[in-house]
């Protein structure tokens, strides 16, 4: 997906800060700091490529500050600044990726594929179906208020998961 944001997940101890309530120690870091210097140069590069393509020039800006900090922190090795800056950048990515003319409609037919798994599958294929009759008239505004709608209708992981993209907060 071009100028898409990629997060991913894992079920695996990936926490980057010394101490706190997991006590993990330098040596922790060390073995783990190679993956978050790579994730923040990948959160780096697509977050420059989304905002620079859809971003307002606020959050071009704003995100040249953040790119300047995540640099800073990563020359510092400070991982708890290192991951504050990259939650920063995904979310001004994620804000300009739904300016995207192609958003919504990624999103409906990643809603749509899914119809099978909704609480109230009647009211879903409905909304399928109006969420078709937007694409062909171009209508943006209802076919966001139908992939809301499928959002709602959806289990709660799917749901959570869609409405982080929508308003860029997890």
């Amino acid at each position: 997906m071009l100028g898409g944001v990629h997060i991913e997940l894992t079920g695996e101890d990936v926490t980057e800060c010394v101490g706190g309530a997991r006590g993990l120690t330098e040596a922790d870091l060390a073995r783990k700091w190679p993956q978050l210097d790579e994730q923040a140069r990948h959160v780096a590069i697509t977050a420059s490529s989304t905002v620079g393509m859809y971003g307002t020039e606020a959050e071009r800006t704003l995100l040249q500050d953040v790119l300047a900090a995540m640099d800073k922190a990563r020359r510092d090795k400070d991982p708890a600044e290192l991951e504050r800056q990259m939650r920063l950048a995904e979310r001004l990515a994620n804000a300009a990726f739904n300016r995207t003319p192609e958003a919504w409609e990624w999103y409906f037919e990643d809603a749509a594929s899914e119809v099978s798994r909704c609480r109230d599958l009647p009211r879903a294929q409905g909304l399928v179906t109006e969420g078709k009759a937007a694409i062909e008239r171009s209508d943006n505004a209802e076919l966001r208020r139908v992939v809301k709608a499928l959002w709602q209708l959806l289990p709660e992981n799917s749901e959570a998961r869609k409405k982080g993209f929508d308003s860029g907060v997890r």
